[in-house]
């Protein structure tokens, strides 16, 4: 699971001292191939929305190359009915 900080004075890299399973990464900008997806965060949905970029990248070679593995982004608390969730799919 990963969490995006607005600010960096949120939190500090490393591990975090109450839970050192948790550790606070910071990761370099990067461009990334990204859809948006309403409803729940399903297999189905992520299945669906990836197929959507992998279509997308078969049709356009020459415009983007793939440099890494896809991230999913959720934005949703627990609290939020699962079909009015949104979330991201990202291939950077």
């Amino acid at each position: 699971m990963a969490f995006m900080y607005a600010v960096p004075s949120l939190g500090t890299a490393g591990p975090d001292p109450a839970d050192k399973r948790v550790i606070v990464e910071d990761i370099s900008a990067m461009t990334v191939l990204s859809v948006g997806v309403r409803g729940g965060y399903t297999e189905k949905n992520l299945a669906a929305a990836l197929a959507t970029l992998d279509d997308w990248l078969a049709a356009n070679p020459e415009r983007f190359r793939v440099t890494g593995p896809p991230r999913y982004l959720a934005y949703n608390s627990p609290f939020v009915p699962r079909d009015k969730n949104f979330f991201e799919v990202q291939i950077p």
